[in-house]
């Protein structure tokens, strides 16, 4: 019969393999992928992935069919002016023409003539009274010279149909700028405002003016002979 030797093996070395031997049967099931077969998950085992959801962003419409405050609402080409004037945009020696306030906005288009008729004068302005943003022109010598009227009238009143129209035009910075006023025998409405166009592209943008705002009219053009007067 044959005899087996028999180790003694001291406590310490003996706990240190039982250790070795839960590390090796808990790494190969840490290697397990997660879709094991031979691994069911149970739902109170399962514990749930927090997830954090972040809101979007809210960003304002920018949509280009709607249409901002017309108090941002600048000329085409600006300028400032630091000269006083009163609510009309005219100066304590000038009297109103034309005038009307932009719609939904603060800001005023006027057509001013100088009271003194000796060093009689005609010019534009846009803006408000506290801000100038653009005269026209800058130089009033010979300005009746750098602007034209031209108006249409159709009589017979609404069964004709009949118009009266007017129009003040002028030319700076490369844009054309005609201020307008007509009238609708058939609706009996007044439309004021300004188109402005690109002298080179041909562009046009057009400023609806206020007609409960206006005040004077461009008719008043019609018997003045300094101005280049065009009948259609």
């Amino acid at each position: 019969m044959r005899k087996h030797k028999i180790y003694k093996i001291s406590p310490a070395i003996y706990m240190g393999i039982v250790i070795l031997s839960g590390c090796s049967n808990r790494n190969n099931n840490l290697t397990k992928p997660i879709d094991s077969p031979n691994k069911v998950i149970s739902h109170e085992e399962a514990t749930p992935i927090p997830i954090t959801v972040t809101p979007a962003p809210v960003l304002n419409d920018l949509s280009p069919n709607k249409p901002e405050e017309n108090d941002e609402l600048t000329p085409i080409q600006e300028e400032t002016s630091t000269e006083e004037v009163n609510e009309h945009l005219c100066s304590e020696n000038e009297e109103v023409l034309f005038s009307f306030a932009i719609a939904n906005s603060k800001k005023t288009a006027s057509i001013c003539i100088s009271t003194n008729q000796q060093d009689a004068y005609i010019v534009y302005r846009f803006g408000t009274k506290d801000k100038i943003e653009l005269v026209y022109p800058e130089n009033t010598e010979n300005s009746w010279d750098a602007f034209t009227y031209s108006y249409y009238m159709r009589g017979g009143g609404a069964g004709n149909e009949g118009l009266d129209l007017n129009y003040l035009e002028f030319e700076n910075g490369g844009y054309v700028y005609k201020l307008y006023e007509e009238y609708s025998s058939e609706s009996k409405e007044t439309r004021v405002g300004i188109l402005v166009t690109n002298r080179e592209t041909g562009e046009e943008t057009v400023i609806e003016g206020d007609s409960n705002s206006r005040t004077g009219s461009l008719i008043d053009l019609r018997d003045n002979d300094r101005i280049n007067i065009i009948p259609q």
